[in-house]
């Protein structure tokens, strides 16, 4: 036999067996390194997320000591409306009390200032937070869903406490103040006639200027319309938010005109209280519009404490929304 061709095989077994070693070798060093990389990442996820959870519940708790704020005074505000429109007189019942009990209308009027104060306070806790929660929502993965409705939901909150300045509230205290000048007219009128006491409303300038000033707002259609003729309601509306009711259909501004007249005439305390049961719709559809906030920011610190992908953050804000955890649409707080 040859024993040099041995000795070439035996060498070349020799250095196969050498590179299996090293390339086994390799690959333990490399599955050590990865373990170690991602242990670092998987630390520094881990830390990201704490961090964040961190900020999301602060900034959470600080939201609710605000809503929680605001609720109490809703409550004061609403619930005395519609304790009294519940009843099975419906309006008639918190007409009534508003025409007997005027100390019942100044504290109401007084609890809107103290509401429109309240969803301030809120919106501004909000509107200085933001630039710490949007870059902590924005760099959460796969979240984008997610902070896209929860700008449209600040967003709301913004529209919706801006139209505090016109809608009910505003209506309500001008309501109030043509009344009340429509009652210093009246006040040396002895003719308890609809339209002798009419008459002496329409030839006052200052009485047509303040009817004109409710009729023509576009603010104020969820009532105005009440006092149009239902054939006339599509064009009322068109031509109010145009600013062209009294230059374009003076027939129809002329009626408007007649109805709110003799409304403040012979049924004043009817108008506010239509007026209230409103305010109280606004007051439940803006706290709705605030827990909308809160609720988000709770799915959001269910997401970053669980340890499981598991649910969609939008199933658990859905879920949370129901009544079996915060109520959205049914709990007041």
């Amino acid at each position: 036999m040859d024993f040099a061709f041995v000795e070439d095989i035996q060498f070349g077994f020799d250095i196969a067996t050498s590179i299996s070693i090293i390339f086994a070798g390799l690959a333990v060093t490399f599955s050590s390194i990865y373990r170690v990389v991602a242990s670092k990442r998987q630390g520094i996820n881990e830390r990201v997320k704490a961090t964040s959870l961190e900020k999301v519940i602060s900034i959470k708790a600080e939201f609710e000591d605000a809503f929680s704020a605001m609720v109490d005074v809703s409550t004061k505000l609403e619930n005395p409306i519609d304790r009294w429109a519940s009843r099975s007189e419906g309006f008639t019942a918190l007409a009534d009390k508003v025409g007997r009990d005027p100390a019942f209308l100044e504290r109401l009027v007084a609890k809107t200032d103290e509401f429109k104060e309240a969803v301030g306070n809120y919106y501004e806790s909000i509107e200085k937070r933001r630039y710490t929660l949007i870059p902590v929502l924005d760099s959460i993965p796969g979240q984008q869903q997610f902070l896209k409705v929860f700008l449209e939901d600040m967003a709301d909150i913004s529209r919706m406490y801006n139209s505090m300045a016109g809608g009910h509230f505003s209506l309500l205290r001008e309501v109030i103040r043509t009344q009340q000048f429509a009652d210093q007219l009246l006040q040396d009128v002895t003719s308890e006639e609809t339209s002798d006491r009419l008459d002496v409303l329409l030839d006052s300038k200052e009485f047509q200027a303040m009817a004109y000033s409710v009729i023509s707002d576009s603010d104020y259609l969820d009532w105005t319309r009440s006092l149009c003729p239902d054939e006339k309601e599509d064009s009322f509306q068109k031509l109010v938010e145009s600013g062209e009711l009294m230059e374009k259909d003076f027939d129809l501004f002329r009626d408007l005109l007649l109805n709110f007249s003799i409304g403040l005439i012979n049924r004043p305390n009817a108008f506010i209280a239509q007026i209230l049961v409103g305010i109280s719709r606004q007051v439940q559809q803006a706290r709705i519009e605030c827990k909308d906030i809160l609720i988000k920011l709770a799915a959001m610190s269910h997401k970053l404490l669980s340890k499981e992908n598991g649910a969609s953050l939008m199933s658990v804000i859905e879920k949370y929304e129901g009544d079996d955890y915060f109520g959205r649409n049914t709990l007041i707080r």
